[in-house]
C-alpha cells in the first residue's frame, strides 16, 4: 500500500486502531502537527513490516513515527523524515519519537532524518528500545540506547554511504514491486548485515548421567576452526572429537538403538524468544567420518521456558564430519526453549566405524527473516538478508541439468529443462571442497545450468561470464566463447524466484562456472554468482 503526500489537519488527526499491523508499504512525503507519517496513541499494538517511510515531516515532533504503545518494526527502511519544520524547541524525533510502551526494532534502517532546518541528525529520541531489538543500522542522530557492535547493532552510520542518494537527498524510486523503494548501496553496511546465527545460551542432556563428553560442548565454540556466521557456514569446520569439543553418550552396545539405552534428548535455552529457520549442525568424527553422528532428529519447540512443547519438525542430519549442514525448518517458528530427540545415528553406513553412540559437534539455530521483502522479493536462504526494507537480487538456487536429455526431450531451452535438473548434484561454491556431488554424471559434461535470481528482470546471456576451465582459480579460466541459450521464467524458482536456464552445445565441458554482472540493481559480490 502508500500513503503519498498527505497532509492532516493542523491540530490533530489520528485513528483510533488498538491493533496496528503495516506490511510492504510505502509512506513518503507527508506532513502532519506530531507524527508525520505514522502516530501511535498508548492503546496502540503495531507491528509494521517491510516498509520505507521518507521524506515526511512533522511541524513538531516526530517526523517520521510517533510510537505511545507497543511497536515491532522488523526489516524497515525509516530515513528522510524531518521533525519541527515550522517551530524550534526541544520537541525532536526526526525518525522516530517514543513517548510510552515498548519499541522494538529488528533489521531496520533508521538514518538521515533531521530536525529544525534539516542540519541536526535526530533518528531516534525519547526512547529505550527493548533488548529484543537487533541487527539494526542506526544513523548518528540517537540510538535509542543501543550500543554499536552489540547484537548485531551498527551505531552512528553515516545515511549517505549506505542508502541511494542523488548527494543531497534520498532516492525513493521503482525498484519493481508495487511499491516505490530505497535501495541501500552495494558494498555497504546494510547488505547482508543481518547475520542472525543464534547460539542456545544453556543444553541439558536428558542422558548427562552417563554421557562420555558433556552436552555444554555443542554451544561453546570450543571445537570450531573460529568465529562463525552466516556469510561463512559453508567453510567453518569442527575438530576430532574430545572431551573439550564435541558431545557424545555412552555406549551400551554395538548398535546403540538396538539396545534398551534411552533415547537421548537434548533441550537448548535461549536468551529470549527467536523466531527460527533452520537447525545447524557440526559433525562427530576422528579425522574421518564416524557413525556415532546422530542422524535422526525431532525438534520440538517452546515459548514458555520449556513447560509445553507447541510444534516438532522431524529432520533427518547427513554425516558431515568435520563440515556444518543447514537443516530448514521450511517456516519460521517462534521458540525460547528447543527440544531435540535423537532417534537415529548411522550405525551401519558403509564407510565407517561407530553407531555404538550418539554424537555431535555443535549447534546453532538461524533466525528467521521475513520471507519477502517489501516488494515481494526472497529473501536469501544461504546467505545473511539485508537490514531495511529492501534486498538485493542474488542467486537463491543454482542447478545443472541434462539438456537434450531423455529427462527434457530436446535441445530448445524451455519448462521441460525442469525435468532434466540432477537433483543429486550442487553447485561448488568458494572455499569448498569438490566431491560427487559437485561433478556432472552426464555423459555430455555440463552443457545445462539453472540459476533462481530473486529480485531480477530482463536477464539476458549479456548479464553473466561464462568461463571453463578445471583448477581452482576460476579467475583465470578462459572465457567461453560459445554463447548459451537463456530462457527468462518469472516466478518459477523458489519462493516466486526467476529461474534462468542456460543450454550450451549439445557436448559441453568438463568444468565451468558463470558470474553475473548484476541484473537490475543485482549484487554486485562475485562469490555468490558462481
Amino acid at each position: 500500500s502508500r500513503l503519498l503526500d498527505k497532509n492532516t489537519h493542523p491540530t490533530e488527526d489520528m485513528m483510533s486502531i488498538n491493533r496496528l499491523y503495516v506490511s510492504g508499504s510505502v509512506f513518503a512525503n507527508n506532513t502532519a502537527r506530531e507524527g508525520g507519517a505514522i502516530r501511535m496513541s498508548a492503546s496502540t499494538t503495531a507491528t509494521i513490516v517491510n516498509s520505507t517511510i521518507v521524506n515526511n515531516g512533522a511541524s513538531r515532533p516526530a517526523g517520521g513515527v510517533q510510537s505511545n504503545g507497543d511497536v515491532t518494526i522488523v526489516n524497515s527502511t525509516i530515513a528522510g523524515n524531518r521533525a519541527n519544520t515550522a517551530e524550534s524547541g526541544s520537541p525532536t524525533g526526526g525518525g522516530i519519537q517514543q513517548l510510552g510502551g515498548t519499541l522494538v526494532l529488528q533489521n531496520t534502517i533508521v538514518a538521515g532524518n533531521y530536525r529544525y532546518n534539516g542540519k541536526t541528525a535526530s533518528d531516534i529520541s525519547n526512547a529505550t528500545l527493548s533488548n529484543d531489538s537487533t541487527h539494526n543500522l542506526i544513523g548518528t542522530g540517537g540510538s535509542g540506547g543501543l550500543t554499536d557492535g552489540v547484537n548485531g547493532n551498527l551505531v552512528g552510520v553515516d545515511w549517505t554511504t549506505v542508502l541511494h542518494n542523488d548527494g543531497t537527498s534520498l532516492l525513493l524510486e521503482d525498484n519493481g514491486g508495487p511499491t516505490q523503494t530505497v535501495a541501500p548501496i552495494p558494498g555497504t553496511a546494510a547488505i547482508d548485515g543481518v547475520v542472525s546465527l543464534v547460539t542456545p545460551s544453556t543444553v541439558t542432556s536428558s542422558t548427562a548421567g552417563t554421557d562420555l563428553y558433556p552436552a555444554a560442548n555443542l554451544i561453546n565454540n570450543s571445537g570450531l576452526s573460529g568465529p562463525v556466521d552466516r556469510a561463512n557456514l559453508n567453510t567453518a569446520t569442527h575438530a576430532s572429537a574430545s572431551s573439550t569439543t564435541t558431545w557424545v553418550t555412552a555406549a551400551p552396545g554395538s548398535d546403540y538403538f538396538a539396545t534398551t539405552a534411552p533415547v537421548p534428548a537434548l533441550t537448548f535455552e535461549f536468551n529470549r524468544a527467536y523466531w527460527l529457520s533452520d537447525l545447524v549442525l557440526w559433525g562427530y568424527h576422528f579425522g574421518s567420518p564416524n557413525n556415532n553422528e546422530a542422524k535422526s532428529l525431532l525438534l520440538e519447540f517452546s515459548t514458555d521456558g520449556g513447560s509445553s512443547f507447541h510444534t516438532s519438525v522431524e529432520l533427518n542430519h547427513q554425516r558431515t564430519a568435520a563440515n556444518a549442514e543447514t537443516l530448514p525448518f521450511g517456516r519460521g517458528i517462534l521458540a525460547d526453549t528447543v527440544r531435540m530427540r535423537i532417534t537415529d545415528n548411522h550405525y551401519g553406513t558403509l564407510g565407517a566405524l561407530g553407531g555404538d553412540r550418539v554424537g555431535l559437534g555443535e549447534v546453532k539455530f538461524i533466525e528467521a527473516s521475513p520471507a519477502v521483502d517489501q516488494r515481494g522479493i526472497a529473501r536469501p536462504q544461504e546467505f545473511a538478508p539485508d537490514i531495511g526494507a529492501f534486498e538485493f537480487s542474488r542467486v537463491a538456487n543454482r542447478r545443472v541439468f541434462y539438456n537434450d536429455s531423455n529427462f527434457d526431450g530436446s535441445s530448445n531451452v524451455n519448462a521441460e529443462d525442469d525435468h532434466a535438473i540432477a537433483v543429486d548434484k550442487q553447485a561448488l561454491l568458494p572455499g569448498e571442497t569438490a566431491r560427487f556431488q559437485n561433478y556432472s554424471s552426464y555423459i555430455h559434461g555440463i552443457n545445462g545450468i539453472m540459476v533462481d535470481l530473486a529480485g531480477a528482470s530482463g536477464v539476458s546471456s549479456s548479464d553473466f561470464e561464462f568461463r571453463v576451465g578445471n583448477d581452482d582459480n576460476p579467475a583465470a579460466w578462459p572465457i567461453f566463447t560459445v554463447t548459451p541459450s537463456v530462457l527468462e521464467r518469472p516466478g518459477d524458482g523458489v519462493l516466486g524466484t526467476t529461474p534462468c536456464p542456460f543450454a550450451g552445445p549439445g557436448t559441453g565441458v568438463g568444468g565451468n562456472t558463470c558470474s553475473g554482472r548484476r541484473p537490475k540493481r543485482g549484487d554486485d559480490d562475485e562469490s555468490k554468482r558462481r
